[in-house]
């Protein structure tokens, strides 16, 4: 793959000065900026473009509320990994992993 990309000319390869065996590489960000960004520039005016819809408090609540969803998502994704994986969320109880039945909710606000 780092083959493709050198060739491609989004990527090059230097040898550490510290340590002659090891080869680093580096992202060729002009390259990378400069056809990565016309693929997603459609993508970020359509969210601009839907963002404007929504008042500032109303974006602020948003993004609370992704933050608090993505931190739900941490919580849990931790207690999968401390039980080994277990399959859907549960215990053989029918429990979610943080020991509460059901989808477990929060208050509003």
């Amino acid at each position: 793959m780092v083959d493709r990309l050198e060739e491609a000319g989004y990527v090059s390869r230097e040898r550490d000065p510290a340590d002659r065996r090891r080869v680093v590489i580096r992202l060729v960000t002009e390259r990378a900026i400069s056809d990565i960004a016309t693929v997603f520039q459609p993508m970020v005016a359509a969210w601009q473009q839907m963002a404007e819809r929504y008042t500032d408090d109303e974006l602020r609540l948003i993004v609370q509320f992704y933050g608090q969803m993505a931190e739900v998502i941490r919580q849990h994704i931790t207690v999968l990994r401390a039980a080994g994986g277990a399959t859907a969320g549960t215990t053989g109880s029918g429990t979610t992993g943080s020991g509460t039945t059901g989808a477990g909710t929060t208050g509003a606000g």
